[in-house]
Order: structure tokens, then C-alpha cells, then sequence
């Protein structure tokens, strides 16, 4: 509309084949994108440590290191709200 692109907040979850197709693929389309984006990414890639050290951390944990932060993000969102 009026040439303003809009991302759905669903993608029909009842088609969903799969818990996986539904839980990561239709379910809350909006915040995976926004947890991805401001925490899971800048965690995985090391954008909060100073540059010394920040090569260090990216090691095989570093993606381990983006769940744990945005799985205690979601969390505490949930609390919050």
C-alpha cells in the first residue's frame, strides 16, 4: 500500500508441516526477525567486545553464545510483558 513495504506477522500456521516449519517459519515472523537482527547477530559476531580481543571470540562458541542471548532476551520479554 501507498508503496510502503510491510512484512507479515504470520504466514498461516495452521499450513504448517512440520513443528520446525512452524515454530521457525510461520509463528511470530516479526520478533524472529527482530531477535536475529539486534541481539543473535551482534552477539554471534563478536560487536560487543572491544577489537584486541574481539578475534578471540570469534571461535566455534561464538553462535552458541547468540542463542544463549537471544533465548535470555525472548525470556525476559516474556517476563516483562
Amino acid at each position: 500500500w501507498f508503496g510502503v513495504h510491510v512484512i507479515p506477522t504470520f504466514d498461516p500456521p495452521w499450513l504448517s508441516t512440520s513443528m520446525s516449519d512452524f515454530w521457525g517459519h510461520r509463528w511470530n515472523i516479526t520478533t524472529s526477525h527482530l531477535l536475529r537482527a539486534a541481539v543473535h547477530e551482534p552477539v554471534s559476531e563478536g560487536c560487543f567486545v572491544h577489537s584486541p580481543t574481539r578475534k578471540a571470540l570469534k571461535s566455534r562458541s561464538s553462535p552458541t553464545l547468540g542463542i544463549l542471548a537471544t533465548f535470555f532476551v525472548s525470556g525476559a520479554t516474556h517476563e516483562m510483558i
